[in-house]
């Protein structure tokens, strides 16, 4: 893991990040793979192979579709600078999941990047600069890189790992959750944070009845035939690409609601005419904007498991954020999910309530 002096490297990274130019971050994380050379850019608040005692929380945050690992990391490290001490005792790590198309400069020898955007899991890698063709799902690269982080010998304190992202990264973070292979261990727990997304993968071919609260059934055949695919991968369950066949769907339902998952959304990012919602039938079927789509999406775990799914799975409103990644996690909503930050203690017993509910 090759890592550069921090400062001039981020003085750099800020220029290109005005610039809203996708720049290949400047930390290199060595991939397993075919190809001996491959690595995923990134970058970091703090080195990562090397032993620090004073961490004790690692959020691994998933940038949206413009592919900025530097946006993504500012917004994590902004959120942070709100509660006392946690900017220093958190490892902020935002790798770059390139669309090989967005890449503005030249691809250098081993850098793994997707033929399609990588937010559902394309198995479609391929490597610099000769695009040579990797079997290897950007899911994969997360499971390495969480396997990599999550080591108690280098950092002693940890008790927390976050994967989040916001709007592609949200969906990214989602769909991670339900079929990466990367399980917690060394008795450190772990959640999901999926920020605002603009679609889900349902667990069952039901789907919410949209004029109706808390209503959920099979599309009808008219529904179904315009929109035949709603419920493959990306959307549902069915015909998932091949990386992610390895579980059967009950087997990905169960896991799932085992999973610690907090959904994260602003009540304002009801913008239905957002240019960057997807608006295709399937993603329309789950609602008419953002905020309608987590929210039914929160419903139908319940509907799919019962109350008991709200013991490990939470909805998380930012009270007037719209669709801002910087402002929804800096939102006490925010702050809680990603740092388990609130400080409310209705029982007084110097526990709060939310560490209490993550204890459970």
């Amino acid at each position: 893991m090759n890592q550069r002096p921090f400062i001039l490297v981020l003085i750099l990274l800020t220029t290109a990040f005005i610039s809203h130019a996708a720049r290949i971050a400047p930390y290199r994380f060595s991939i397993k793979c075919s190809e001996k050379s491959a690595f995923l850019p990134y970058v970091s608040s703090h080195p990562i192979a090397k032993a620090n005692a004073d961490l004790n929380r690692i959020v691994v945050a998933i940038h949206s579709s413009g592919f900025d690992a530097l946006k993504c990391y500012t917004a994590i490290q902004q959120a942070a600078e709100k509660v006392s001490g946690v900017k220093a005792s958190t490892l902020i790590v935002a790798p770059q999941f390139f669309d090989v198309n967005a890449i503005k400069e030249r691809i250098p020898a081993g850098l793994v990047a997707w033929n399609v955007s990588p937010y559902r899991g394309s198995s479609l890698a391929c490597a610099g600069p000769a695009k040579k063709g990797l079997t290897l799902s950007a899911y994969d690269a997360v499971d390495q890189l969480l396997a990599f982080l999550n080591d108690k010998k280098r950092f002693p304190q940890l008790k927390t790992v976050v994967l989040a992202g916001h709007s592609s990264g949200g969906q990214m973070a989602h769909r991670y959750a339900l079929v990466g292979k990367y399980n917690s261990r060394n008795g450190v727990p772990m959640h999901y944070v999926p920020s605002a997304p603009s679609s889900f993968a349902y667990l069952t071919e039901k789907r919410p009845l949209l004029e109706t609260k808390n209503k959920f059934a099979k599309p009808s055949p008219a529904a179904i035939k315009k929109e035949p695919a709603y419920n493959n991968w990306g959307y549902g369950l069915a015909s998932r690409y091949r990386a992610f066949r390895w579980a059967s769907e009950d087997y990905i339902r169960k896991r799932y609601a085992r999973r610690r998952v907090l959904y994260l959304c602003g009540d304002k990012d009801n913008n239905a005419n957002d240019r960057s919602l997807s608006k295709t039938g399937a993603a329309m079927l789950q609602g008419r904007h953002r905020l309608e789509r987590v929210q039914f999406f929160y419903q139908h775990l319940i509907d799919v498991y019962g109350q008991s799914i709200t013991k490990s799975h939470s909805l998380n409103i930012a009270p007037g954020v719209d669709h801002n990644g910087f402002r929804a996690y800096a939102s006490p909503a925010g702050l809680r999910v990603l740092f388990g930050y609130d400080p409310r203690d209705s029982d007084g017993d110097g526990i709060s309530d939310w560490d209490e509910w993550l204890a459970e």
